[in-house]
């Protein structure tokens, strides 16, 4: 009798044993596992969503400096564009430009006639015409070149295309072109002539 109480005494010690690591099983989960494993997701989940973050950061980045580098180009562009195409026709300084190459070839500027722009679609044509000295290639001690002029003419900064040529003359020739230099206004100054301008001789500085 005495070992059999015992027993029992021992299976309901064991039972209440299982019973309260059963409670406390259940209480860990869920009051501290659950929420310890809630919290990590959660910080697994800020994580993930900071790196795309990060990386939508990297990628917008290399499209702000792909953006810089695509205006620098663009910019870059229109200097060129407004040096060779200016949007007035600035004459003293194209002038002054003209014979500057004309003294750098070693050619005679005799003289240089703007015609005022006519429209031309987007921008405007105003013709010029040219008369200079010199020879046809630059032989030493006989005056300028030519060759040398056209050639440096070709690299112009601004916009120039040469129409028509004439030359006279034997040893010293003198030689007249008929150009024309572009401007992106939209048309001619007012009281400006389209059909027939009228021609307005400037002399060349001696």
């Amino acid at each position: 009798m005495g070992k059999l109480e015992i027993r029992l005494k021992l299976q309901e010690a064991i039972a209440v044993g299982l019973v309260v690591i059963i409670i406390l099983t259940i209480f860990f989960v869920m009051f501290v596992w659950k929420p310890q494993m809630t919290k990590l997701s959660e910080i697994r989940r800020a994580i993930e969503e900071e790196k795309k973050k990060s990386e939508m950061a990297t990628i917008t980045l290399q499209r702000l400096q792909a953006l810089k580098q695509e205006e620098a180009e663009i910019e870059k562009s229109l200097i060129k564009l407004s040096l060779r195409m200016p949007e007035s026709p600035e004459l003293p300084s194209l002038i002054v430009e003209l014979q500057e190459l004309a003294s750098q070839s070693g050619m005679d500027l005799i003289s240089i006639s703007p015609s005022p722009p006519t429209s031309v679609g987007e921008y405007n044509e105003m013709a010029l015409s040219l008369n200079i000295k010199g020879s046809f290639n630059k032989v030493k001690d006989q005056g300028g070149s030519l060759l040398d002029f056209l050639y440096r003419l070709e690299h112009f900064p601004r916009e120039l295309r040469v129409k028509t040529i004439s030359i006279s003359g034997e040893e010293t020739l003198t030689i007249s072109l008929q150009m024309s230099t572009y401007v992106l206004s939209g048309a001619p100054p007012a009281g400006a002539p389209t059909g027939q301008p009228a021609q307005q001789e400037v002399p060349a500085a001696p």
